[in-house]
């Protein structure tokens, strides 16, 4: 007896004939009639009474459909068991460019360490990208700025980092107390790319001043940002936490009081998934590891 015999065998006592067992099975009459014949004879027995227009089963029939049906039940339960721990098993996460490149492949690498069992999904994209994939199912957990506005959305915090001005050492705002917007927009900006968080924060905030921003320099980079001002090419604005990420001595904070704009990132889930065991270790884990880079 085989898997193929006994499936074959207990559609053919479900659907009442060959003929609906072979539509039902997509194979032929004649392969099901063969396979149930080799099924009696491997036993020496008749699971069909044949003496009527209709099938019915003997008494070893009915046996064999009683153990039957049983036994297929155990092998779903064992595939759906695998399937589960598979899908247990793998994160599909998202993250947005900057974190992407600066955090995730360390957090990867010391998790795998820990979670050796654990397989990666990883798609580093925009967040115009990363939502719908996430809407649909396709990715479990972003990581991103945490600027999303879809409902079915929920939002965890991950870490937060202000905005700041970042300048050479040498530019003449470097030591400079109390910068203003209307300084500021003199310079040569560096700035993110356009519809990035960051960027609406600070177009928001020379917006306020009823000033309009033109970039010098634009880049989705942030270590694009920050090589130009070490070449003092201009002043870049962008999450402090990305310029303790690449600090050097060349680097300076610029004094500008009323510049008051924070970047979030959140992981981000549907509202009505339910987060693995595995996620929530590997939420933890990437909000500590963050953390400890704070300090």
């Amino acid at each position: 007896m085989n898997i193929r015999q006994l499936t074959i065998f207990i559609t053919v006592c479900q659907y009442g004939s060959m003929t609906a067992a072979a539509q039902k099975l997509y194979i032929s009459q004649p392969s099901i009639s063969n396979a149930i014949r080799d099924f009696e004879n491997e036993y020496g027995v008749q699971f069909f009474d044949r003496s009527s227009k209709h099938l019915s089963l003997t008494e070893y029939g009915q046996e064999v459909y009683a153990y039957g049906t049983r036994i297929l039940s155990l092998i779903d339960d064992i595939t759906t068991s695998i399937n589960n721990k598979k899908i247990n098993t793998t994160l599909r996460i998202g993250t947005g460019i900057a974190f992407g490149k600066l955090y995730l492949p360390r957090i990867i690498k010391e998790f795998k360490r820990q979670n050796p069992q654990c397989i990666f999904n990883i798609t580093i994209d925009s967040s115009e990208i990363l939502e719908p994939l996430l809407a649909n199912g396709e990715i479990d957990i972003c990581i991103m700025e945490g600027t999303s506005h879809i409902p079915d959305f929920q939002h965890q915090e991950v870490y937060h980092s202000p905005i700041v001005a970042v300048c050479h050492k040498d530019h003449p705002l470097a030591y400079q107390k109390n910068v203003t917007a209307e300084m500021l927009i003199q310079e040569n900006l560096l700035l993110r790319e356009k519809l990035c968080p960051t960027r609406e924060m600070v177009n928001a905030y020379f917006s306020n001043h009823n000033l309009s921003v033109t970039s010098f320099y634009e880049s989705s980079s942030a270590l694009a940002l920050i090589n130009a001002v070490k070449e003092n090419l201009g002043i870049a604005m962008l999450p402090r936490d990305h310029y303790q990420y690449f600090y050097s001595p060349e680097l300076k904070i610029i004094d500008i009081p009323d510049f008051n704009y924070t970047r979030y990132i959140d992981f981000i889930y549907r509202k009505k998934t339910i987060v693995s065991p595995l996620a929530q270790t590997f939420m933890q884990f990437t909000t500590n590891y963050i953390h400890s880079l704070q300090k």
